[in-house]
């Protein structure tokens, strides 16, 4: 069994956010978030059949869809 490293701070850890964060964020579907995901220009973390988003990803990709 091995034991948790207690030198990595709970700063460091990133919390994956559930697509609906991402679809009041970008006020938009759970299809454009799909298909976001679905041409790599959004990354997503799938556990099982459900995805995870970063929130430092969200916040790039909504500089890059900046006009």
């Amino acid at each position: 069994m091995s034991e948790r490293d207690d030198s990595a701070s709970a700063d460091s850890e990133e919390v994956l956010e559930k697509v609906e964060y991402v679809m009041a964020r970008l006020q938009c579907s759970r299809t454009f978030i799909s298909e976001a995901v679905a041409r790599g220009e959004l990354p997503a973390y799938r556990l099982g059949r459900h995805l995870r988003f970063s929130r430092t990803d969200v916040d790039a990709y909504v500089e890059r869809l900046r006009a």
